[in-house]
């Protein structure tokens, strides 16, 4: 299990961002409300689906959903199909990252790059 190294995006210009290439479990400290994303990039010979998870996710009551629960403890799966990038904002899934910590873990990405992008 390996901790992704971040690319700040405090300041002007423009910035290298540090790829980290996904095991079968890695983690990264979410930072709620800061606008973090986690661009993944897919080199390999076919579909991955890494899972990102906090370790408290639960069930929970969404506004607008007449009261629905929906469930967010089995984390959020992510397919990203040969030779193809996702971006993902993690603030608008903080529903599935929620840890006193702050601490999320990646896993079933082998072989995926990671760039978690910090403001």
């Amino acid at each position: 299990m390996a901790a992704l190294t971040s690319t700040t995006m405090q300041g002007a210009g423009q910035r290298t961002g540090t790829p980290n290439t996904l095991t079968a479990s890695d983690t990264f400290t979410y930072l709620p409300g800061t606008g973090q994303m986690l661009l993944m990039y897919n080199p390999t010979g076919g579909t991955v689906t890494p899972n990102i998870k906090g370790s408290a996710a639960a069930a929970a009551a969404i506004p607008g959903l007449g009261g629905t629960t929906t469930a967010f403890n089995s984390g959020l799966d992510v397919a990203i199909p040969t030779l193809q990038m996702v971006l993902v904002n993690l603030d608008d899934s903080r529903n599935y990252l929620p840890d006193a910590s702050g601490i999320v873990t990646i896993t079933n990405g082998t072989g995926v790059i990671a760039v978690l992008l910090n403001n």
